[in-house]
């Protein structure tokens, strides 16, 4: 099932994500004891961090029974302000009570086929039957979401659960989930905002059915619910 969310400002987005993720992981606590979770990387969902680490939202989570994964990386140093990992910990991770044995990070100060490779096989062993509880995702000007960039092999893969990709625009090794791996997931969430995105949006969303060129439509749960939350100047092409 695939839900659209709208709303007037990305302040009320962000509000309404972070009561989402705050009843979502009760739930899947409640029921199997633990929450498992792909965090996204990129200036939209730092602000969703910063919210959740606030105490209003911070006291409502039980934080020692969450799962801390990223859906993409890039191949840069762990204390690089492009490392998603380290952004996501100074923002949320560091500020609330989860153990740090619960937080997965790709190492990426091993080569990016190696970083993958034990990346996969670090939530293989965490995750051995199906996928995630959620993965949340943002969506590039170009279609990409996570690192599923246009064209590119990783795309065409349904065996892996992540991969490494050099992709050639940005002269820079990513590591990946694969699309294969994160429609496993229960729930995923699309965040989106500001007017940049309207274009992209109106195509992933609209007729457009070019995955290799726009990413983003391999997205397309197993079983598990799909939700585009978008801001209205996000949506305003749809």
């Amino acid at each position: 099932m695939t839900r659209i969310l709208i709303f007037d400002t990305d302040d009320a987005l962000f509000k309404k994500v972070a009561e989402r993720i705050v009843t979502t992981s009760a739930d899947f606590i409640s029921r199997k004891g633990r929450f498992t979770i792909a965090l996204s990387g990129g200036s939209t969902p730092a602000r969703l961090y910063a919210l959740l680490a606030t105490p209003f939202f911070e006291m409502q989570i039980d934080w020692s029974k969450w799962f801390v994964f990223w859906g993409d990386e890039r191949h840069v140093p762990a204390n690089s302000p492009q490392n998603n990992a380290s952004a996501a910990i100074q923002v949320l991770l560091s500020k609330v009570s989860i153990p740090a044995s619960q937080v997965f990070a790709v190492n990426t100060k091993q080569p990016a086929p190696e970083a993958a490779a034990d990346y996969e096989k670090i939530i293989s062993a965490m995750i051995p039957e199906g996928g995630l509880d959620l993965v949340l995702l943002g969506l590039g000007t170009n279609g990409h979401t996570a690192s599923l960039f246009p064209h590119t092999q990783v795309l065409h893969n349904i065996t892996r659960k992540v991969m490494e990709e050099y992709i050639i625009e940005l002269d820079q090794y990513r590591i990946s989930m694969t699309s294969h791996f994160i429609n496993q997931a229960n729930k995923i969430f699309f965040l989106v905002t500001g007017k940049e995105k309207s274009e992209i949006v109106s195509r992933i969303l609209g007729d457009e059915k070019d995955k290799d060129s726009y990413p983003a439509l391999y997205i397309n749960p197993e079983s598990g619910n799909l939700s585009w939350y978008l801001d209205a100047e996000a949506a305003a092409g749809i």
